[in-house]
């Protein structure tokens, strides 16, 4: 495995502290063969058999899948951010990036690689940043109430 990947792989599975890796594809099983024993990696194939029913700890895809259309990639994308894991984990080299556009998806980019991967995370406790004004002092405050005509 590559150093940049092996760090990456390393910090975000501390960040979230991961115990079940839900892996989007055979690249991503390849990726976890270095990493701690007691990770439990799972395969779409486990989760949508029903042995697990609630939201994973990370999914990991590594590299687009062959054969799969643009389409079939974001909605894939998509479905791991909804409903498969609290994080998410991709790296895609940067034309399918640019093709698919993860940003619009709500992901981050984490990193860009000399050899054109980038990597793009999904964290659903921080993907938005709560704006200043949404708060009780200013707009959901009940003692303005009455007080101030917008």
């Amino acid at each position: 495995m590559s150093d940049y990947r092996q760090v990456i792989m390393t910090q975000v599975l501390m960040d979230c502290r991961a115990r079940h890796v839900l892996c989007l594809n055979t690249e991503a099983q390849a990726l976890l063969q270095n990493l701690p024993d007691e990770l439990l990696p799972l395969t779409l194939h486990h989760h949508r058999a029903g042995e697990f029913k609630e939201r994973l700890d990370l999914a990991l895809l590594y590299e687009r899948p062959t054969g799969l259309t643009d389409r079939a990639l974001r909605q894939t994308l998509a479905e791991a951010r909804d409903l498969l894991a609290r994080h998410v984990l991709i790296f895609l080299q940067e034309k399918d990036s640019q093709l698919i556009h993860p940003d619009a998806l709500g992901y981050t980019q984490l990193a860009h690689h000399d050899s054109g991967m980038l990597v793009w995370t999904f964290d659903i406790l921080t993907y938005k940043q709560v704006p200043d004004w949404l708060n009780a002092r200013f707009w959901a405050n009940p003692e303005n109430w009455g007080h101030h005509r917008w």
